[in-house]
């Protein structure tokens, strides 16, 4: 029963971000995708995972 009260919870925390992501740039989209893995049940990603793709070598 806990289960299915946390999946319900975060299924309803992920629906602003779907509804909201077309009010970010492509960049900023492909961030907050991979971080939380928001399509195809993708993997979530870290922050370095992420920049490491996008070229930024600004990492600490």
């Amino acid at each position: 029963m806990q289960t299915s009260y946390r999946v319900h919870n975060v299924k309803s925390s992920i629906i602003p971000i779907y509804k909201n992501l077309d009010i970010l740039d492509d960049r900023e989209k492909e961030v907050v995708v991979g971080r939380f893995g928001l399509i195809d049940g993708g993997e979530e990603r870290t922050q370095w995972e992420i920049a490491k793709e996008l070229g930024n070598n600004n990492i600490g």
